[in-house]
């Protein structure tokens, strides 16, 4: 018995695997200079928000990039987000309030990071921003929302290893 249901379940998943996948739409994403997306969800509107890191042209120095898009994946609005140094968007989620939450870590000086969260409306338009952690290096690349309205927060802490904001 066990023999039988194993072979069925490798014709299934090798059958699968030949079925094609269905691509909606495609398309490419960036600021002048140099861009990487890290997170991407879907919002409440059948839209997407993306975070990552953008770089722009001529310059050095890195900032969070937030991308709301509409359901057929043409830009809304973009946002950057960030300090003198660099600055990296790791996780984003869309909050109750319709907003956007994003997780990443700023550059306090050379050798020390700090986690960086950053809240937002609906627009993208910034309504607070929290740098924390210790010397060192604090990041964060994980957030989501509690159902009390707060954030919890993972990454990598030299405090510790989960941080509730």
């Amino acid at each position: 018995m066990n023999k039988r249901l194993f072979i069925l379940g490798a014709v299934f998943f090798s059958t699968c695997n030949l079925l094609p996948a269905q691509t909606t739409f495609q398309k490419t994403f960036g600021m002048p200079g140099n861009a990487f997306g890290s997170s991407i969800k879907p919002t409440f509107d059948g839209g997407y928000i993306i975070a990552g890191t953008a770089t722009e042209t001529g310059t050095f120095n890195s900032d969070i990039c937030l991308i709301k898009t509409n359901s057929n994946g043409d830009t809304l609005w973009t946002k950057t987000f960030g300090g003198l140094n660099d600055d990296y968007g790791y996780s984003v989620d869309q909050t109750t309030d319709s907003g956007y939450i994003v997780a990443g870590f700023m550059e306090i000086t050379s050798g020390n990071w700090d986690g960086y969260l950053v809240k937002t409306n609906s627009s993208g338009n910034l309504l607070w921003s929290k740098i924390f952690g210790g010397t060192g290096f604090d990041i964060a690349t994980a957030v989501l929302q509690t159902s009390d309205g707060g954030f919890i927060v993972s990454g990598g802490f030299s405090v510790g290893v989960l941080q509730r904001i």
